[in-house]
């Protein structure tokens, strides 16, 4: 999964979790690949709860939790 960086009010939520933000450059420019996992586990959790609240499956609802940890927490 990759989150683009697109300048709205996402990307300013986004910044509390900068320090342990790991980041791509791909062909569509920056995007966040996932959470370093040496991150304290409260801000883990916030960008859990922070990616499942922004970006939910199309019918609207929130995208499963083991589902997000798995692949948005980055081993370092």
């Amino acid at each position: 999964m990759c989150i683009e960086i697109d300048g709205g009010k996402r990307n300013e939520e986004l910044r509390k979790f900068s320090r342990y933000i790991i980041i791509d450059i791909g062909e569509r420019g920056y995007c966040v690949k996932g959470i370093r996992s040496d991150a304290p586990p409260e801000m883990i959790d916030e960008f859990i709860a922070w990616y499942r609240d922004n970006y939910r499956y199309e019918n609207g609802r929130m995208r499963p939790e083991y589902i997000v940890r798995r692949s948005l927490v980055i081993a370092v």
